[in-house]
C-alpha cells in the first residue's frame, strides 16, 4: 500500500502538479457511519417533538448541523435479495423473491403465494437469500437459506386457506415478515442481515469517530 501511495504521488504529482488526497478506508467507513448514526440521531429527537437548539444542546452540535442533517435524506438499498420458500407444486419448492438487491429501502410488499403444502396445524416459513436482482422466482439451490421458524397455528388449515404475507425491510436493514391465516392468530419473522446498523453499533460508530478525531 505504501509502494502505491508513493508511485501515485510520484506519477500525477510531477506530471500535473496534483497532490492526490489518501483516506484510510477504516477511517472513512467510520466516518461514514457515524455521519449517518448523527442524521439518524437529529431526525429521531426532531420527531420527538424537540426544537432545533434543543438538539443541538443535547447533542453536542451546531445548529448549522443539526438543520442541515434535519435536510438530509439517505438513500439505501438492500444489499441482497431476500425471498420466501412457496410451493410451487406437487413436491416442488422454489424461492419467491420479494425485495431485490440495490432496491431502494424501506420498502413492504404483500404477497398471497405462500400456502400451507397440506392439511396442518403448523406453518414454517424459511427465508432464504440471493443476489438476483430481477428474477421473481429462483430456486432452492440458486438461494441460501437464511431463517427458518415454525408456527404452531390456533387451527388445522389447509392449502386452500387465503394467506397474506407482509415483507418488509427498514431502512437498518432488518427484514420483518408478517404472516396472516383466515382465523388464525398472526405471527411475525424478523431478521438483520450481516451488515445492517443497529442503534448500539450506531453509537458505536460515533464513538469510532471521535476517538479518530481525537487521535
Amino acid at each position: 500500500m505504501p509502494q502505491i501511495t508513493a508511485g501515485i504521488t510520484k506519477r500525477y504529482g510531477s506530471q500535473f502538479g496534483i497532490k492526490p488526497v489518501f483516506f484510510d478506508p477504516d477511517e472513512a467507513v467510520a466516518k461514514g457511519a457515524a455521519k449517518e448514526a448523527q442524521i439518524h440521531e437529529v431526525k429521531s429527537l426532531a420527531e420527538q417533538g424537540q426544537s432545533v437548539k434543543e438538539i443541538a444542546l443535547s447533542t453536542g452540535l451546531s445548529v448549522e448541523n443539526v438543520v442541515q442533517a434535519k435536510k438530509t435524506v439517505v438513500t439505501k438499498v438492500a444489499t441482497k435479495t431476500y425471498g420466501i420458500e412457496i410451493l410451487a407444486g406437487p413436491y416442488v419448492s422454489v424461492v419467491k423473491n420479494m425485495i431485490f438487491k440495490q432496491m431502494s429501502v424501506p420498502f413492504e410488499k404483500i404477497s398471497t403465494d405462500l400456502r400451507p403444502a397440506g392439511i396442518t396445524d403448523t406453518l414454517s416459513v424459511s427465508l432464504y437469500a440471493n443476489d438476483e436482482e430481477h428474477e421473481e422466482y429462483t430456486t432452492l439451490e440458486q438461494s441460501t437459506p437464511v431463517i427458518e421458524k415454525k408456527w404452531k397455528l390456533s387451527r388445522t388449515v389447509s392449502p386452500s386457506d387465503a394467506t397474506s404475507v407482509s415483507f418488509r425491510i427498514d431502512d437498518q436493514g432488518k427484514i420483518t415478515i408478517y404472516c396472516s391465516i383466515e382465523n388464525c392468530t398472526p405471527f411475525e419473522l424478523e431478521f438483520t442481515p450481516e451488515g445492517a446498523l443497529n442503534d448500539s453499533e450506531m453509537r458505536e460508530a460515533k464513538l469510532s469517530l471521535s476517538r479518530i478525531q481525537t487521535s
